[in-house]
């Protein structure tokens, strides 16, 4: 490929360089989309590497996820000149003609264009190689130059390709895309509280685990094998954080209804709740919430709604 590309002169310049790229595809057993991982190694200046999929379905109208929420855009309308059709997401994009649907879930690749006048063609962006940013020279071109911006390194990137029915609500594509974004993490220890291993026993079997006995220093906590913290039900219902209250006194769930229409939602904990409310993005209370030993009772959340709720 071209080394850089010459401003003054506007065209590329004559020496070339070598760029690598390698692509891993995966399918795996009993998963329902098809895996692409990549390294690219990028030693040319001033250029943007996109990876082309073609989806086979052809729409005008393309579903990107943003922060909480769904957006649905229209490829038509570009202006070549001021608007190339460069639009941002947050990691899972929809084709569908209504029948049948193609989501491209994408990890660390913000930008995608879906090419007008194409049968279903998307554009992800792997590297986007640039000095400036703003290619305006002639207004303060010293503040805007940024030359680490043109990322000359090794650049992993990761996606997916899960073909579904129907659009990305009713092929359940963004459930699949949080498995995708973040996958199930097994862990195992002992079934005796008191034996841990740790450590090596010696250089020359660094690979045998040494085995301790010692006193739990917190037996009252105790993380059952066959039960789970929170148990969600709710069509679309997307979460975005679980985590302790700021003040340390009661867990807080947040999550958002990223479908079209009201959903029902409700929760179902490993332990009876002592109170619950729906509250402010701050944590401040505006309601309590209906629950009954352990199940806090179904309750309406809005089209594109973000709730939090507070419990202990």
């Amino acid at each position: 490929m071209p080394e850089a590309y010459d401003f003054a002169a506007e065209r590329r310049t004559p020496e070339r360089v070598e760029n690598r790229i390698r692509l891993a595809l995966t399918l795996r057993k009993d998963t329902p989309w098809f895996e692409i991982e990549g390294v690219a190694l990028n030693r040319s200046r001033d250029h943007r590497l996109r990876l082309l999929i073609r989806a086979g379905i052809a729409s005008k109208r393309i579903q990107a996820l943003t922060p909480f929420d769904v957006v649905e855009r229209s490829n038509e309308g570009y202006s070549p000149k001021w608007d190339e059709g460069d639009r941002p997401h947050s990691g899972a994009l929809c084709l569908s003609d209504g029948r049948r649907g193609l989501s491209i879930f994408a990890e660390g690749l913000p930008e995608y264009n879906h090419l007008e006048g194409s049968d279903g063609i998307v554009a992800l962006t792997l590297v986007r190689s640039t000095g400036a940013i703003h290619n305006n020279r002639s207004v303060s071109p010293d503040h805007w130059m940024c030359p680490e911006n043109q990322c000359l390194r090794e650049i992993d990137f990761r996606l997916a390709l899960y073909p579904h029915e129907g659009d990305m609500y009713g092929g359940n594509a963004l459930a699949q895309y949080r498995l995708f974004q973040i996958p199930l993490l097994a862990h195992y220890d002992a079934a005796d509280q008191k034996i841990f291993h740790s450590g090596r026993p010696a250089v020359q079997a660094a690979g045998v685990p040494q085995f301790f006995f010692r006193e739990p220093e917190f037996p009252e906590i105790r993380l059952w094998g066959d039960r789970q913290f929170l148990e969600l039900h709710g069509r679309n219902i997307v979460v975005s954080a679980l985590k302790r209250s700021e003040d340390g006194k009661r867990y807080v769930l947040r999550c958002f209804n990223a479908g079209p229409r009201d959903e029902a939602l409700s929760l179902a904990l490993m332990r009876p709740i002592a109170s619950a409310d729906l509250a402010y993005l701050e944590e401040k209370p505006i309601r309590p919430l209906v629950f009954s030993g352990n199940t806090i009772e179904p309750f309406i959340v809005k089209a594109g709604e973000i709730v939090t709720i507070a419990f202990d």
